[in-house]
């Protein structure tokens, strides 16, 4: 009898991929590792069109995101499996969310980011480290400086290397690399150049148009010289979120520079590590690509000139970098081409010293089978049930005591909705949000006015879109006249309490009664503290059921602790620990 899955169970042997751009990173790595040596089925979510036409032709299973198929395969998948954290908002409990994080942190990124961070930044982070399983990292100082940046829990970073580098071991780069350029490279050296992302920077970018190493000594047709006398071709490849920033045809007129388009890689449907191991140095400024090609024992020269100014608007992990850099620092044009001419003409490799040194802190393994660590660990966790689940914010536990002292920190934020609704019911462009806080052991008096259209015949306010607030004492008015009329969802009434547990309470006006031909203004008044933390003289407030529990449940401890007392329990108490 085939089996059919219902509509929101769990398929086992199902993994969906998400990654920035598409088809890339370590969730391609991990995908191939997938396909040619598991029984799992697998699943890309995409956003470009173009993309996701040319992975059907190769009948590889996919989907638009957002689509109907692609929220169905996130619904059921057992393994959501992301180069970035895309998954957290719609991981289930069930669902394991791997999120392999695109680079080692040299510059700093989340919590530490000052050039983007911001408190709602902060609060998507947390929101989506605590939906996170596992983050694959590629050493021991990888784990701690992951951990920090993401505020995550360091047990859910796991040190078995970045699936994506096992793209470096098993593929022929060079021959990759003319294939899909159409040129032959015979005996010539082939130079890589990868700066950073430069997007949304507050003082980086502009200067990249015609000046891709901005270097105040910049001269374009030297630097083709140089490189034509050596016998070397650089290739250059900015991050995919700067494409459109650099003036490309000026280098298409030199026959010794070649500009690795972005779409290359997406027309081809590879990704630059199937390529790496084609080039024969590697050029940089602050991207993460250098710790993946300290894999290929290979010479990697940083180029620098902006380091100061980068140190201060987007930071790094250290207070000074060079430390953390396996290569040679340049700050401008003539100290690279003399550099070059020290490695290339002269031979010299000054730098592998310091390669071996710092390869040892940024990998654990040097292999091709990182991905193969990454599925054993992810396995036994499954076979083991044994996920740290820090979601469940245990933390909180520590103010259920009134008496304990961190008990006075225990705030919590609410985000108020009211929807006014017309003939076409609730919409989403319809609604209002405020945002409160509620207290421990402490109510809090509001008072939120709302102006609607003329045309509204509804209203719903929703008092915390996650719930688990009590509001005491609510009134509402419309147009100044008091409105005592409404319908409770998810919540319930004692006295002049209202209790809100679940997720999406709702308090519901009907204005059938109301003129309405003017603006309608909506006014809601309460006091309000969070469920988690009921004081007595509020819980006293809350009706004959409520004071009934409490007392059933104290008889019942008081009942327990009595057996506890007695020697028969103590007997068998003993007899269980031995």
């Amino acid at each position: 009898m085939e089996h059919t899955l219902l509509s929101n169970e769990i398929d086992q042997k199902l993994i969906v991929f998400e990654s920035n751009p598409d088809f890339a990173d370590n969730s391609r790595g991990f995908w191939e590792f997938i396909i040619n040596n598991t029984d799992y089925k697998t699943f890309w979510i995409v956003n470009d069109e173009k993309v996701l036409k040319q992975m059907t032709n190769k009948r590889i299973a996919c989907g638009l995101k957002g689509s109907s198929i692609s929220n169905e395969m996130v619904e059921r998948a057992q393994i959501l499996f992301s180069s970035t954290f895309e998954f957290s908002y719609k991981k289930r409990i069930e669902q394991i969310h791997i999120a392999a994080w695109h680079g080692f942190p040299l510059k700093v990124i989340g919590f530490f980011d000052n050039a983007i961070g911001d408190e709602s930044t902060f609060d998507n982070l947390r929101v989506i480290t605590a939906q996170t399983d596992v983050i694959p990292v590629t050493s021991r100082f990888g784990q701690v400086i992951t951990s920090g940046m993401f505020a995550t829990d360091p047990r859910k970073a796991f040190v078995t290397g970045f699936p994506r580098n096992d793209l470096i071991f098993h593929n022929d780069g060079k021959s990759i690399l003319e294939s899909i350029i159409g040129e032959k490279y015979g005996e010539s050296k082939l130079l890589l150049y990868m700066p950073t992302m430069r997007k949304g920077l507050k003082k980086e970018g502009a200067q990249f148009d015609d000046n891709i190493f901005n270097y105040p000594d910049y001269e374009l047709n030297k630097l083709n010289k140089k490189l034509s006398d050596l016998n070397l071709l650089l290739f250059i490849k900015t991050h995919f979120e700067d494409d459109g920033k650099n003036n490309k045809p000026v280098y298409s007129k030199l026959d010794r520079i070649v500009f690795l388009d972005n779409t290359l890689f997406t027309d081809n449907l590879i990704t630059i590590y199937h390529i790496l191991n084609a080039f024969d140095l590697l050029i940089t400024d602050y991207s993460s690509i250098f710790v993946d090609y300290l894999l290929l024992n290979r010479p990697i020269i940083f180029s620098c000139p902006d380091m100061q100014d980068y140190a201060s608007d987007r930071g790094f992990i250290a207070d000074d970098p060079q430390y953390l850099m396996p290569g040679s620092i340049v700050k401008n044009q003539k100290e690279l081409l003399d550099l070059l001419e020290h490695i290339f003409r002269e031979g010299e490799d000054d730098s592998s010293t310091c390669r071996a040194q710092l390869k040892t802190i940024y990998h654990r393994y040097s292999d091709g089978n990182s991905s193969n660590r990454l599925f054993n660990e992810v396995t036994k966790l499954m076979s083991e049930n044994n996920l740290p689940d820090i979601s469940k914010r245990e933390i909180y536990n520590l103010f259920n005591d009134k008496n304990f002292r961190l008990s006075q920190y225990g705030r919590k934020e609410c985000i108020a909705e009211l929807y006014y609704g017309d003939v076409r019911g609730f919409l989403e462009t319809q609604k209002f949000q405020e945002k409160y806080f509620i207290y421990p052991y402490e109510l809090i008096h509001e008072k939120m006015t709302f102006k609607c259209n003329s045309d509204t015949i509804h209203v719903r306010f929703d008092p915390n879109i996650t719930g688990g607030v009590l509001l005491k004492n609510f009134k509402s008015w419309v147009n100044d006249k008091q409105f005592d009329a409404y319908l409770l969802i998810n919540g319930t009434q004692h006295d002049n309490c209202l209790l809100f547990y679940d997720e999406d309470p709702q308090i519901i006006f009907k204005l059938d009664n109301i003129n309405t031909k003017k603006d309608v203004c909506i006014t809601v008044e309460f006091d309000c503290c969070s469920l988690s933390f009921l004081p007595d003289d509020v819980i006293k407030e809350l009706g004959t059921n409520f004071n009934d529990i409490k007392m059933k449940e104290k008889l019942l401890n008081e009942e327990l602790e009595n057996i506890k007392d007695s020697k028969i329990w103590k007997l068998t108490h003993l007899a269980i620990k031995k």
